[in-house]
């Protein structure tokens, strides 16, 4: 039987933790946006027609043309 390493496994395991912390540290800017695209969506009113005012070709062009 083979033996396992502990060491070794656990180096594997810090090693994915560190690699997506610094994934999540680089996009924390996209999480932050993605955050606020979504908050938008979910409490913007509906037109009587129940369409999303907030995800309207019109105000979205509204936002890009600002940001």
């Amino acid at each position: 039987m083979a033996k396992q390493n502990p060491v070794k496994d656990a180096d594997k395991t810090g090693s994915w933790t560190a690699t997506a912390l610094g994934l999540f540290r680089r996009s924390k800017l996209y999480w932050g946006l993605g955050f606020l695209l979504l908050f938008g969506a979910l409490s913007s009113p509906l037109t009587s027609k129940g369409v999303n005012i907030f995800l309207s070709l019109g105000n979205m062009t509204d936002v890009l043309r600002q940001v």
